[in-house]
């Protein structure tokens, strides 16, 4: 005897990747890195449950305003990890210019 198993709604799954998609975007304001790379993981998970869904081809039209915010927020995110990345490197070419110019002075 075979039993037929049951899934969720592949737009119960895609309103989990919204979710999570939001949480990280607001961690990613308040620059909570860590805490959005553990959600990260739960999304990613979550999204392997949508695509690989068997009735994911024919729910995708239904789900479009959906994963279009996703991507929306993952180009949010996107922008503010650059941005952070480009500030952390601005301040340690600063700090390397500060520390030869100890070390010149200390030289002399």
């Amino acid at each position: 005897m075979t039993k037929k198993i049951r899934y969720l709604l592949p737009k119960h799954y895609a309103n989990v990747v919204l979710r999570l998609s939001q949480k990280i975007a607001e961690l990613a304001q308040r620059q909570e890195w860590q805490s959005a790379r553990k959600l990260e993981e739960k999304r990613h998970s979550a999204m392997q449950e949508l695509f690989s869904h068997p009735d994911i081809n024919d729910a995708l039209p239904s789900m479009t305003s959906i994963l279009h915010e996703v991507m929306q927020l993952d180009a949010e995110v996107i922008i503010k990890g650059e941005s952070e990345l480009q500030e952390m490197s601005l301040q340690l070419n600063e700090l390397g210019k500060g520390k030869r110019a100890v070390n010149a002075y200390l030289k002399t």
